[in-house]
C-alpha cells in the first residue's frame, strides 16, 4: 500500500472524499506509479487504509471507470486500464491535428504556404456566424439568465423534437425519448463504450477506420477485431466468420462516405449486416458524420433507416457542416439502453451546453440549417468535382484511387510494395500535407494509401496542389525503383 501514501485526503477540502481518492489514484496512473492491468487494492482494504466506508471507495473506483482509467472484472476486482502510449506517440507525430478527424489530425492551422489536404475541419470563413448569432441572441432575449441553466442529461426536449423531424429526411422514424444529445461525436463514442462494453468484450471495426474510435476502444481495454473495408462495405462472409469466432458485443461502422476511404455500403450489405446483428445478438454503432453530402442523384439512407429490431445505435455530429467548436451532436439509442446511456452522459459532463442546444433548436426550426447545408453542399461538390478532374489529369496511371459518392475524403493507393509513411517522410518540408494510411488501423501495419481531404482547401488549392502531389509521387516511385535496381 506504499504507493498510495501520496494520495492525501483533506477533510476540510470541499471536494467529496471519493473524488479526492479518485483524483489521487488518477495521478498515480498518469505518472506511471501504477502499471497497466495492475490490480487495485480490494475495497475493504482501501477503506481501512483511508479510514472511510466501503461505499466511498466504490464511488472512487466508479469515477476511475467512468474516465476509462480503470476496469472491473467480475469476481476478481478493479484493474488499471492499459495506457495507450503507442497511440499517444502516434498522435504526437501529428501534434495539434484537426480533432474532428481525430483522424490523427495534422495541424488544423497549417503554415500559410501549406496546402492542407489533411484537415477535416472547414475553414472559419464558411461558418454561419451571422445566422447562429441571431439564434443565440433570440434565446438570450427570450430567456435571459435561464438560457444558462442546466438541461436534463438527455438533452433539451424541443431540440430532440426538432431532430426527430429532421431525421424524417433520412427515413428514420424516432421518438424524442430515444434521442440523446451529446457534446460531439467523440463523446458519443465514449459514452456508448462506457455504457455497453466491459473489459475483454469484443468490438469489430472496419480496417481502416476513424482513429477516434480506435482511441476510445483502446482506452476501454476491449478486444478489437478488424475486418477489411471494401468499396461496397466489408465482406459479409469474412465478417460472419469473425463474429462466429469472437462473438462481439458491438460493431462500429461508417456506412456512408467512410473515413478515411470515402467508401459507401451497398444496400445489400447494409441489410446483411443487420441480419448478422440480429442473428448473433450484437449492436451496430453507426457514425453518420456527413450523410448529407451525397453528390449523386441516388437516394441513400443510413443503416438505421432499415433497423426494425433496435440493433443500431445511430451517432451524428453537425461539426463538418456547421461549426466544429460547438461540440454538438446526438445519438438515437435503443429504448432498453437509453437509461444507462443517460446515466453515463450525466456522469461525463452533466449535460451539453443549454444555450447551444436552445440556439441550435431555433437554428433548425427557422430553416438556417437547411440554408447552411445547401451552401456547404454546393461548395464541397465544387471541390469534389475539381478534385476528380485534377486526379484524372495528373495522377500516374499506376496509381489507383476511389471516386466516392459524396463526402470529403479521397483514398489514393501507391503501387504495391510502397509505403505511404515513407512517402510522407520523403515529402518533408514540401508544400502539401496529407495523412498516411497507417494512421487509420488498429493493428500496427504499414499502408500504401494516403488520405486526402477537401474540407480545408479551396478549388484553387486543389488545382495547384494535386499536380504538385502527383509529381512528387512520380519522383518517389522513380527513386525507389532505382534503389531496387541497384
Amino acid at each position: 500500500m506504499d504507493k498510495f501514501s501520496n494520495v492525501v485526503i483533506d477533510r476540510l477540502d470541499p471536494r467529496p472524499i471519493y473524488i479526492q481518492i479518485a483524483q489521487g489514484i488518477e495521478f498515480l496512473i498518469k505518472n506511471d506509479q501504477l502499471s497497466s492491468d495492475e490490480k487495485l487494492p480490494a475495497i475493504r482494504k482501501m477503506s481501512t487504509y483511508f479510514h472511510v466506508n466501503n461505499e466511498t471507495v466504490v464511488k472512487a473506483y466508479g469515477v476511475l471507470e467512468q474516465k476509462s482509467l480503470a476496469y472491473k472484472v467480475k469476481g476478481s476486482g478493479t484493474y488499471v486500464t492499459p495506457q495507450t502510449k503507442a497511440l499517444i506517440a502516434k498522435i504526437s507525430e501529428f501534434e495539434n491535428m484537426d480533432h474532428l478527424s481525430f483522424g490523427l489530425n495534422l495541424p488544423s492551422e497549417c503554415p500559410s504556404q501549406k496546402i492542407n489536404f489533411a484537415s477535416a475541419t472547414p475553414k472559419a470563413a464558411l461558418f454561419p456566424v451571422s445566422d447562429f448569432k441571431e439564434a443565440i441572441n433570440e434565446v438570450l432575449d427570450r430567456e435571459l439568465g435561464e438560457a444558462f441553466s442546466y438541461q436534463e442529461a438527455k438533452g433539451y426536449f424541443p431540440l430532440r423534437e426538432s431532430i426527430c423531424s429532421y431525421l424524417n429526411d433520412f427515413n428514420i422514424s424516432a421518438n424524442p425519448k430515444d434521442v440523446q444529445i451529446i457534446s460531439g461525436a467523440q463523446q458519443g463514442l465514449d459514452i456508448i463504450s462506457k455504457s455497453l462494453l466491459d473489459h475483454n468484450d469484443t468490438v469489430v471495426i472496419e480496417a481502416p477506420t476513424y482513429t477516434g474510435a480506435i482511441a476510445t476502444f483502446r482506452s476501454r481495454g476491449v478486444k478489437v477485431i478488424e475486418v477489411p473495408m471494401l468499396m461496397d462495405g466489408v465482406s459479409i462472409e469474412k465478417l460472419e466468420s469473425l463474429i462466429r469466432r469472437h462473438r462481439p458485443k458491438l460493431m462500429f461502422t461508417m456506412a456512408h462516405c467512410h473515413n478515411p476511404t470515402g467508401y459507401s455500403y451497398s444496400m445489400k450489405k447494409k441489410r446483411a449486416l443487420l441480419e448478422l446483428a440480429e442473428k448473433y445478438n450484437f449492436f451496430v454503432l453507426e457514425d453518420d458524420y456527413v450523410g448529407e453530402l451525397m453528390y449523386t442523384n441516388q437516394e441513400v439512407f443510413p443503416i438505421k433507416a432499415l433497423d426494425h429490431n433496435q440493433r443500431v445505435i445511430y451517432l451524428k455530429s453537425f461539426s463538418k457542416i456547421l461549426m466544429p467548436g460547438l461540440r454538438l451532436g446526438f445519438m438515437i439509442v435503443p429504448e432498453f439502453l437509453s437509461a444507462k446511456v443517460q446515466k453515463t452522459k450525466e456522469a461525463t459532463d452533466i449535460s451539453t451546453s443549454g444555450l447551444i442546444q436552445k440556439a441550435f433548436d431555433l437554428y433548425l426550426r427557422k430553416g438556417y440549417w437547411s440554408k447552411q447545408l445547401e451552401a456547404m453542399k454546393m461548395i464541397y461538390k465544387n471541390r469534389y468535382e475539381t478534385m476528380i478532374e485534377a486526379l484524372n489529369t495528373w495522377l500516374p496511371r499506376s496509381i489507383n484511387y476511389y471516386v466516392p459518392k459524396g463526402g470529403i475524403m479521397f483514398w489514393i493507393e501507391l503501387p504495391k510494395g510502397y509505403d505511404s509513411r515513407a512517402f510522407y517522410n520523403f515529402m518533408d518540408k514540401q508544400k502539401i500535407d496529407f495523412v498516411p494510411g497507417d494512421m487509420f488501423y488498429y493493428s500496427h501495419k504499414t499502408s500504401r494509401a494516403i488520405r486526402l481531404c477537401i474540407a480545408a482547401v479551396t478549388k484553387e488549392d486543389i488545382e495547384e496542389g494535386i499536380p504538385l502531389l502527383c509529381a512528387l509521387i512520380r519522383d518517389y516511385v522513380g527513386m525507389s525503383k532505382k534503389r531496387i535496381k541497384k
